[in-house]
């Protein structure tokens, strides 16, 4: 804590006898001003000589300023008599004690403080305890009030909160409009977290605040490290996208694109050293940002794309899973045709069977097509045939043995009749 507010200062007090002056003929205002003139200093013009300009400045010399007595031994012309009157005739002087300089805020005379946190303890705590020796301290009618960036704090409260929040929901939206799906950018934005734990570590190692600067730090984090996980994401659905399994596509991603991550990462990490290491005037912002983002950014490129490999990997498996079971679940099955079966038979009561004859197939063929248009009626969604090269709900890419091979192991093709309770069974 320090101040310039010094009460205790020697000072002399000057008081001018203004009727004394007026009887004289001597102006009051010609006294401050051979005071300001004499005492102080007073510029009167400037002049060139040789092609450079001089500040033509007027005061009394060193040794004719150093005594109190020297006050009265300064003179004065009387605009009556024209005479040179001194100012020991005109004034009084007296000693007293006060304070060096008064400053005003919002109005009211005040004392400026300035302070900062001691090691170990953040700003919030600082300007908290502050306050509290204000209240226990400071007489009735004294209060205090904060300025410069002890106000922009107090200020602004937790709006880093909301800031950080707000970051993190703008990536999400911009990453589900890009993907066209809700669970793709939560795979990107897993990065995000161990980008903030490797900040928080680097600041924690080297005995830092969590300021202002940091926490626009850890903004950037959310773009850099987001960067590096669309990259691994992006190639992942590429690779689903041709055929591949969801483990294979996530290691495939993670192996082709953890070169162009670390050279892109290192680059950047390498760039801000400087702010890391910096000396000088603002050396403590720039230290600050430098070491949450250079922290971050090491552990976001290191470790961050495993999980978010394997976070991919998890997402798609359970996807296929549930497209699986759906597919399984509107799976018929269509009835077969016995090859040579020209007539169909009739069993009677009595034993024996009988062909049907040309009114029987027809009935039969009527009653078929009527059943067949009810169950469209009553079932609107598209049909899905249990079959080699059959398509699964909505992703024509695959079909139903491929995804069942995938998930559930090579078992027995969906043959025709018992299909649908045999895959039931299996799941």
């Amino acid at each position: 804590m320090n101040s310039f507010f010094r009460p205790t200062v020697p000072q002399l007090r000057v008081e001018v006898d203004r009727e004394k002056a007026l009887a004289l003929g001597v102006p009051v205002p010609e006294v401050f001003a051979a005071l300001q003139a004499q005492l102080g200093s007073l510029s009167v013009n400037d002049f060139n000589k040789s092609g450079r300009t001089y500040r033509v400045v007027m005061q009394a010399d060193a040794r004719f300023r150093v005594k109190p007595e020297d006050i009265g031994n300064l003179h004065v012309r009387s605009t009556s008599s024209g005479q040179m009157i001194p100012l020991k005739a005109l004034v009084t002087v007296a000693s007293l004690i006060g304070p060096e300089q008064i400053e005003r805020y919002n109005g009211l005379v005040a004392a400026k403080v300035l302070g900062g946190a001691k090691p170990g303890f953040s700003s919030g705590e600082s300007l908290a305890a502050v306050e509290q020796v204000a209240r226990e301290v400071l007489p009735p009618g004294y209060s205090i009030e904060w300025t410069a960036q002890a106000f922009q704090e107090k200020r602004t409260g937790n709006a880093s909160v909301f800031a950080f929040g707000f970051a993190m929901l703008m990536v999400y939206l911009i990453l589900v409009a890009l993907y066209e799906r809700w669970g793709v950018p939560l795979a990107v934005l897993l990065a995000v977290p161990f980008a903030v734990t490797g900040a928080l570590l680097a600041v924690f190692l080297r005995m830092m605040e969590n300021d202002i600067y940091f926490q626009i730090g850890l903004v950037v984090l959310i773009g850099l490290a987001a960067k590096n996980a669309i990259l691994i994401a992006e190639l992942a659905m590429q690779g689903m996208a041709a055929g591949k399994s969801a483990a294979e596509a996530a290691r495939e991603a993670a192996r082709l694109r953890f070169r162009p991550i670390v050279m892109t990462s290192l680059a950047f990490v390498l760039g801000v050293v400087p702010l890391v290491i910096a000396t000088g005037a603002g050396a403590a912002a720039r230290q600050s940002m430098g070491t949450g983002v250079f922290g971050g950014m090491l552990v976001a490129t290191f470790i961050a794309p495993i999980f978010v490999r394997d976070s991919r990997r998890c997402k798609r498996r359970a996807w296929h899973r549930r497209q699986l079971v759906d597919a399984v679940r509107r799976c018929r099955t269509v009835a077969p045709r016995r090859a040579g079966a020209g007539r169909q038979q009739r069993h009677r009561p009595g034993g024996g069977t009988r062909a049907a004859g040309p009114g029987g197939r027809a009935r039969s063929r009527r009653r078929a097509a009527a059943r067949g248009r009810r169950g469209r009626q009553r079932e609107p969604r598209p049909r899905v045939v249990c079959g080699a090269g059959s398509g699964v709900g909505q992703h024509p890419r695959r079909s139903l043995d491929v995804l069942r091979d995938r998930l559930l192991g090579p078992p027995a093709a969906c043959h025709r009749g018992s299909a649908g309770a045999t895959a039931g069974q299996r799941l």
